[in-house]
Protein backbone atom coordinates (compact mmCIF):
# COMPACT_ATOMS: atom_id res chain seq x y z
CA UNK A 1 0.00 0.00 0.00
CA UNK A 2 1.42 3.35 -0.86
CA UNK A 3 2.17 5.73 1.83
CA UNK A 4 -0.04 8.86 1.52
CA UNK A 5 1.38 11.80 3.36
CA UNK A 6 0.23 15.24 4.04
CA UNK A 7 0.21 18.59 6.08
CA UNK A 8 -2.89 19.63 6.60
CA UNK A 9 -2.73 23.70 6.42
CA UNK A 10 -5.51 26.52 6.21
CA UNK A 11 -4.31 30.06 5.29
CA UNK A 12 -6.44 32.93 6.06
CA UNK A 13 -5.64 36.40 4.29
CA UNK A 14 -7.00 39.78 4.29
CA UNK A 15 -6.89 43.13 2.02
CA UNK A 16 -3.29 43.66 1.20
CA UNK A 17 -1.70 46.38 4.05
CA UNK A 18 -3.33 44.14 7.30
CA UNK A 19 -1.59 41.13 8.98
CA UNK A 20 -2.10 37.78 7.39
CA UNK A 21 -3.13 35.05 9.99
CA UNK A 22 -1.58 31.68 9.26
CA UNK A 23 -3.54 28.59 10.85
CA UNK A 24 -2.11 25.26 10.94
CA UNK A 25 -5.05 22.71 11.59
CA UNK A 26 -4.66 19.71 13.66
CA UNK A 27 -4.56 16.91 12.11
CA UNK A 28 -8.12 14.92 11.02
CA UNK A 29 -9.09 12.11 13.82
CA UNK A 30 -8.11 8.62 13.09
CA UNK A 31 -10.91 6.64 12.36
CA UNK A 32 -10.97 3.17 10.43
CA UNK A 33 -12.29 1.58 7.56
CA UNK A 34 -13.18 -2.03 8.35
CA UNK A 35 -14.18 -5.52 6.28
CA UNK A 36 -13.49 -8.93 6.99
CA UNK A 37 -10.73 -10.24 3.95
CA UNK A 38 -12.54 -12.72 1.42
CA UNK A 39 -10.10 -13.18 -2.14
CA UNK A 40 -8.57 -9.81 -2.39
CA UNK A 41 -8.83 -6.22 -0.53
CA UNK A 42 -11.05 -5.06 -2.99
CA UNK A 43 -13.30 -7.87 -1.90
CA UNK A 44 -13.42 -7.56 1.86
CA UNK A 45 -17.08 -7.78 3.21
CA UNK A 46 -19.01 -6.12 6.05
CA UNK A 47 -17.33 -6.49 9.30
CA UNK A 48 -20.30 -7.31 11.61
CA UNK A 49 -17.71 -8.32 14.71
CA UNK A 50 -17.65 -6.15 18.10
CA UNK A 51 -14.59 -3.73 19.43
CA UNK A 52 -11.23 -4.75 18.27
CA UNK A 53 -7.64 -3.84 19.44
CA UNK A 54 -4.99 -1.69 17.44
CA UNK A 55 -1.25 -1.28 18.00
CA UNK A 56 0.60 1.56 16.21
CA UNK A 57 3.95 2.53 15.51
CA UNK A 58 4.84 6.22 14.27
CA UNK A 59 7.41 5.61 11.30
CA UNK A 60 6.95 1.98 11.36
CA UNK A 61 9.42 2.35 14.07
CA UNK A 62 8.44 4.00 17.42
CA UNK A 63 5.75 2.50 19.77
CA UNK A 64 2.68 4.76 19.73
CA UNK A 65 -0.20 2.88 20.46
CA UNK A 66 -0.79 -0.29 22.94
CA UNK A 67 -3.58 -2.18 22.72
CA UNK A 68 -6.41 0.81 21.90
CA UNK A 69 -9.92 -0.52 21.92
CA UNK A 70 -11.51 0.57 18.27
CA UNK A 71 -15.28 0.16 18.29
CA UNK A 72 -18.32 2.23 16.64
CA UNK A 73 -18.77 5.85 17.81
CA UNK A 74 -21.37 8.03 15.91
CA UNK A 75 -21.38 5.50 13.13
CA UNK A 76 -17.57 5.54 12.37
CA UNK A 77 -14.98 2.84 13.56
CA UNK A 78 -12.24 5.19 16.26
CA UNK A 79 -10.83 4.98 19.19
CA UNK A 80 -12.58 4.80 22.36
CA UNK A 81 -10.34 5.37 25.47
CA UNK A 82 -8.23 8.17 23.50
CA UNK A 83 -8.91 10.44 20.86
CA UNK A 84 -5.44 10.39 18.29
CA UNK A 85 -5.12 12.29 15.17
CA UNK A 86 -2.95 12.34 12.20
CA UNK A 87 0.64 13.27 12.26
CA UNK A 88 1.86 16.49 10.28
CA UNK A 89 4.61 14.40 8.77
CA UNK A 90 5.65 10.86 9.00
CA UNK A 91 3.05 7.95 9.13
CA UNK A 92 1.46 5.20 11.19
CA UNK A 93 2.01 1.64 11.23
CA UNK A 94 -1.03 -0.23 12.10
CA UNK A 95 -1.60 -4.01 13.58
CA UNK A 96 -5.77 -4.99 14.94
CA UNK A 97 -7.23 -7.58 15.96
CA UNK A 98 -10.36 -9.01 16.95
CA UNK A 99 -12.29 -9.36 19.44
CA UNK A 100 -10.77 -6.83 21.94
CA UNK A 101 -9.30 -8.50 24.92
CA UNK A 102 -6.58 -7.21 27.49
CA UNK A 103 -6.94 -3.84 28.69
CA UNK A 104 -6.59 -0.61 27.20
CA UNK A 105 -3.48 0.76 26.63
CA UNK A 106 -1.55 -2.43 28.46
CA UNK A 107 0.45 -4.95 26.19
CA UNK A 108 -1.82 -7.88 27.07
CA UNK A 109 -4.02 -8.92 24.44
CA UNK A 110 -4.75 -12.23 22.64
CA UNK A 111 -2.44 -12.37 20.55
CA UNK A 112 0.74 -10.20 21.79
CA UNK A 113 1.44 -7.85 19.16
CA UNK A 114 5.32 -7.13 19.14
CA UNK A 115 8.06 -5.05 17.15
CA UNK A 116 11.53 -6.88 17.32
CA UNK A 117 14.32 -5.94 15.25
CA UNK A 118 12.09 -4.55 13.04
CA UNK A 119 10.20 -7.20 12.40
CA UNK A 120 6.37 -7.64 13.33
CA UNK A 121 4.97 -10.48 14.77
CA UNK A 122 1.32 -11.91 15.76
CA UNK A 123 1.54 -14.57 18.75
CA UNK A 124 -1.50 -15.95 20.21
CA UNK A 125 0.62 -18.17 23.06
CA UNK A 126 -1.28 -21.55 23.62
CA UNK A 127 -4.65 -21.55 23.21
CA UNK A 128 -8.23 -23.27 23.85
CA UNK A 129 -10.48 -22.59 20.69
CA UNK A 130 -13.88 -21.27 22.11
CA UNK A 131 -16.65 -19.40 20.74
CA UNK A 132 -14.77 -16.20 19.38
CA UNK A 133 -14.50 -16.29 15.68
CA UNK A 134 -10.58 -15.17 15.81
CA UNK A 135 -9.71 -12.49 13.38
CA UNK A 136 -6.40 -10.56 12.48
CA UNK A 137 -5.32 -8.03 10.29
CA UNK A 138 -3.03 -7.16 7.36
CA UNK A 139 -0.58 -4.84 9.01
CA UNK A 140 -0.86 -1.74 6.66
CA UNK A 141 0.99 1.80 7.20
CA UNK A 142 -0.90 5.18 6.08
CA UNK A 143 -1.15 8.72 6.90
CA UNK A 144 -4.01 11.63 6.12
CA UNK A 145 -5.92 11.86 3.39
CA UNK A 146 -6.68 8.17 2.59
CA UNK A 147 -9.23 9.17 0.19
CA UNK A 148 -6.34 10.63 -2.05
CA UNK A 149 -6.35 10.32 -5.84
CA UNK A 150 -2.52 9.07 -6.81
CA UNK A 151 -1.72 8.43 -10.06
CA UNK A 152 -5.44 8.23 -11.28
CA UNK A 153 -6.43 5.79 -8.79
CA UNK A 154 -8.16 6.50 -5.33
CA UNK A 155 -7.68 4.27 -2.39
CA UNK A 156 -11.67 3.62 -1.63
CA UNK A 157 -10.66 4.02 1.92
CA UNK A 158 -11.93 6.76 4.29
CA UNK A 159 -10.34 5.20 7.38
CA UNK A 160 -6.92 3.04 8.24
CA UNK A 161 -7.60 0.16 5.88
CA UNK A 162 -8.34 -2.59 8.29
CA UNK A 163 -8.85 -6.09 6.20
CA UNK A 164 -9.58 -9.01 8.86
CA UNK A 165 -8.59 -12.67 8.10
CA UNK A 166 -9.26 -15.42 10.02
CA UNK A 167 -7.03 -17.31 12.28
CA UNK A 168 -9.11 -20.39 13.13
CA UNK A 169 -11.33 -22.25 10.53
CA UNK A 170 -15.38 -23.58 11.02
CA UNK A 171 -16.60 -27.03 10.14
CA UNK A 172 -20.28 -28.22 10.40
CA UNK A 173 -22.15 -31.14 9.28
CA UNK A 174 -24.93 -32.31 7.19
CA UNK A 175 -27.03 -35.78 6.78
CA UNK A 176 -29.39 -37.10 4.43
CA UNK A 177 -30.81 -40.68 3.55
CA UNK A 178 -29.72 -41.36 0.17
CA UNK A 179 -33.29 -43.31 -0.40
CA UNK A 180 -35.25 -44.85 2.22
CA UNK A 181 -37.63 -46.90 -0.30
CA UNK A 182 -36.74 -49.76 -2.22
CA UNK A 183 -38.69 -52.52 -4.66
CA UNK A 184 -41.98 -52.58 -6.63
CA UNK A 185 -45.32 -52.65 -5.22
CA UNK A 186 -46.29 -54.71 -3.56
CA UNK A 187 -43.20 -55.86 -3.07
CA UNK A 188 -41.59 -53.14 -1.03
CA UNK A 189 -39.32 -52.64 1.64
CA UNK A 190 -39.22 -48.93 3.31
CA UNK A 191 -36.77 -47.86 6.15
CA UNK A 192 -36.84 -45.01 9.14
CA UNK A 193 -33.61 -43.49 9.94
CA UNK A 194 -32.94 -41.70 13.06
CA UNK A 195 -29.92 -40.12 14.60
CA UNK A 196 -29.67 -40.76 18.64
CA UNK A 197 -26.07 -39.62 18.86
CA UNK A 198 -23.68 -37.66 16.82
CA UNK A 199 -20.50 -35.99 17.09
CA UNK A 200 -16.83 -35.68 16.09
CA UNK A 201 -14.08 -37.93 17.80
CA UNK A 202 -10.28 -37.18 18.14
CA UNK A 203 -10.65 -33.48 17.15
CA UNK A 204 -7.68 -31.29 18.66
CA UNK A 205 -8.80 -28.10 20.64
CA UNK A 206 -6.07 -26.34 21.70
CA UNK A 207 -2.85 -24.85 20.06
CA UNK A 208 -0.26 -22.66 19.32
CA UNK A 209 0.12 -19.83 16.14
CA UNK A 210 2.95 -16.80 15.77
CA UNK A 211 2.97 -15.19 12.42
CA UNK A 212 5.62 -12.63 11.54
CA UNK A 213 4.30 -10.02 8.91
CA UNK A 214 6.90 -10.51 5.74
CA UNK A 215 5.98 -6.92 4.67
CA UNK A 216 3.13 -7.66 2.16
CA UNK A 217 1.58 -10.77 4.34
CA UNK A 218 1.64 -13.09 7.88
CA UNK A 219 3.87 -15.85 7.21
CA UNK A 220 1.61 -18.84 8.28
CA UNK A 221 2.72 -21.81 9.31
CA UNK A 222 3.36 -25.19 7.06
CA UNK A 223 -0.04 -26.22 5.95
CA UNK A 224 -1.79 -23.17 7.48
CA UNK A 225 -2.61 -25.33 10.32
CA UNK A 226 -1.71 -24.66 13.97
CA UNK A 227 1.19 -26.39 15.53
CA UNK A 228 1.12 -28.02 19.26
CA UNK A 229 -2.49 -29.26 19.25
CA UNK A 230 -2.70 -30.88 23.03
CA UNK A 231 -5.04 -34.11 23.45
CA UNK A 232 -7.63 -34.31 21.04
CA UNK A 233 -11.42 -34.42 22.38
CA UNK A 234 -14.28 -35.73 21.89
CA UNK A 235 -18.09 -34.08 21.48
CA UNK A 236 -21.64 -34.43 20.78
CA UNK A 237 -23.95 -32.83 18.95
CA UNK A 238 -27.35 -32.21 21.30
CA UNK A 239 -29.62 -31.04 18.45
CA UNK A 240 -28.44 -34.15 16.23
CA UNK A 241 -30.59 -36.27 18.97
CA UNK A 242 -33.92 -38.04 17.76
CA UNK A 243 -33.26 -36.62 14.05
CA UNK A 244 -35.14 -38.28 11.57
CA UNK A 245 -33.64 -38.68 8.15
CA UNK A 246 -35.17 -37.57 4.81
CA UNK A 247 -33.75 -37.59 1.63
CA UNK A 248 -32.83 -34.01 1.85
CA UNK A 249 -30.13 -32.61 3.55
CA UNK A 250 -30.67 -31.22 7.03
CA UNK A 251 -28.39 -29.73 9.22
CA UNK A 252 -26.69 -32.53 11.61
CA UNK A 253 -24.55 -29.91 13.85
CA UNK A 254 -22.06 -27.15 13.45
CA UNK A 255 -19.07 -27.47 15.82
CA UNK A 256 -18.50 -23.47 15.21
CA UNK A 257 -15.13 -22.50 15.24
CA UNK A 258 -12.39 -25.09 15.19
CA UNK A 259 -8.68 -25.15 15.44
CA UNK A 260 -7.03 -25.67 12.16
CA UNK A 261 -4.96 -29.19 12.30
CA UNK A 262 -4.62 -32.09 10.41
CA UNK A 263 -6.26 -34.59 9.65
CA UNK A 264 -5.34 -38.38 10.85
CA UNK A 265 -7.86 -40.18 13.16
CA UNK A 266 -10.31 -37.40 13.81
CA UNK A 267 -14.25 -39.07 12.83
CA UNK A 268 -17.79 -38.65 12.69
CA UNK A 269 -19.24 -40.81 15.06
CA UNK A 270 -23.26 -41.81 14.45
CA UNK A 271 -25.55 -43.75 16.59
CA UNK A 272 -28.38 -44.86 13.96
CA UNK A 273 -31.63 -45.68 14.62
CA UNK A 274 -33.38 -48.21 11.95
CA UNK A 275 -36.77 -49.82 11.56
CA UNK A 276 -37.63 -51.67 8.26
CA UNK A 277 -40.90 -52.28 7.02
CA UNK A 278 -40.62 -55.70 5.44
CA UNK A 279 -42.90 -56.25 2.81
CA UNK A 280 -45.13 -59.09 4.72
CA UNK A 281 -46.15 -56.09 6.86
CA UNK A 282 -43.53 -57.30 9.59
CA UNK A 283 -41.26 -54.93 10.72
CA UNK A 284 -37.36 -55.01 12.28
CA UNK A 285 -35.58 -52.69 14.39
CA UNK A 286 -31.72 -52.43 14.96
CA UNK A 287 -29.19 -50.13 16.15
CA UNK A 288 -25.82 -49.37 15.15
CA UNK A 289 -22.72 -47.18 15.12
CA UNK A 290 -20.43 -45.86 12.16
CA UNK A 291 -17.74 -43.75 12.75
CA UNK A 292 -16.33 -42.90 9.15
CA UNK A 293 -12.63 -40.91 9.34
CA UNK A 294 -13.28 -37.50 8.11
CA UNK A 295 -9.99 -38.26 5.75
CA UNK A 296 -12.42 -40.20 3.96
CA UNK A 297 -14.88 -38.03 2.63
CA UNK A 298 -12.41 -36.15 0.08
CA UNK A 299 -8.28 -36.87 -1.25
CA UNK A 300 -8.20 -32.86 -1.19
CA UNK A 301 -9.27 -32.34 2.67
CA UNK A 302 -7.16 -33.63 4.56
CA UNK A 303 -6.70 -30.59 6.85
CA UNK A 304 -8.30 -28.00 8.33
CA UNK A 305 -6.79 -25.04 7.40
CA UNK A 306 -6.68 -21.48 8.36
CA UNK A 307 -9.78 -18.84 7.03
CA UNK A 308 -11.91 -22.14 6.08
CA UNK A 309 -15.42 -22.72 6.21
CA UNK A 310 -16.03 -26.95 5.95
CA UNK A 311 -19.17 -28.74 5.18
CA UNK A 312 -19.21 -31.95 5.41
CA UNK A 313 -22.33 -33.55 3.49
CA UNK A 314 -22.96 -37.71 4.55
CA UNK A 315 -25.77 -39.76 2.69
CA UNK A 316 -26.87 -42.65 4.53
CA UNK A 317 -27.98 -45.63 2.40
CA UNK A 318 -30.36 -48.37 4.43
CA UNK A 319 -28.44 -50.68 2.24
CA UNK A 320 -25.89 -51.01 -0.63
CA UNK A 321 -27.92 -50.29 -3.32
CA UNK A 322 -25.32 -52.81 -5.20
CA UNK A 323 -25.84 -55.77 -4.00
CA UNK A 324 -28.47 -57.71 -4.58
CA UNK A 325 -31.70 -59.28 -2.26
CA UNK A 326 -31.32 -61.59 0.88
CA UNK A 327 -30.26 -65.44 -1.94
CA UNK A 328 -30.16 -68.83 -0.70
CA UNK A 329 -27.49 -71.49 -1.26
CA UNK A 330 -29.68 -74.97 -0.98
CA UNK A 331 -27.92 -77.97 -0.24
CA UNK A 332 -28.70 -81.77 0.86
CA UNK A 333 -26.40 -82.74 3.51
CA UNK A 334 -24.91 -86.58 3.63
CA UNK A 335 -27.41 -88.84 5.72
CA UNK A 336 -25.76 -89.58 8.89
CA UNK A 337 -25.38 -93.47 9.04
CA UNK A 338 -26.29 -94.96 13.13
CA UNK A 339 -26.07 -98.54 13.09
CA UNK A 340 -27.17 -100.08 16.08
CA UNK A 341 -26.81 -104.07 17.25
CA UNK A 342 -28.34 -105.59 19.75
CA UNK A 343 -28.03 -109.56 20.87
CA UNK A 344 -30.92 -111.21 22.05
CA UNK A 345 -30.47 -114.60 24.43
CA UNK A 346 -33.68 -116.70 24.47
Amino acid sequence: MKKYIIIALAVITAAACTKVESTIESGREISFSVANYVHTKAEGVLYEGGNFGTYAWYNGTEEAWVNEEVGLRNSAWTTLNNTYYWPKTGFYTFVSYSPFSGSNNTANSVPAVTLNGGVLNLDYGTYTVGADDLLYADAVSCSDNLDEVTDGVDSGYNGVPTLFRHALAKVRFEICAGFLEAGTAPDVTSWEISVVKAGPTGVFTQGSLSMDWSGSEWTKPEGNVWTSPALPADSEFAEASGLALTTGFQPLGDMGFVLPQVLADQTISLDLHIKTSLPNGKTIEEDLTVAPKLTDFSADLQSWQMNQSIVYRIIINPIDSGKTPILFDPAIGDWDEVSADLTVSI
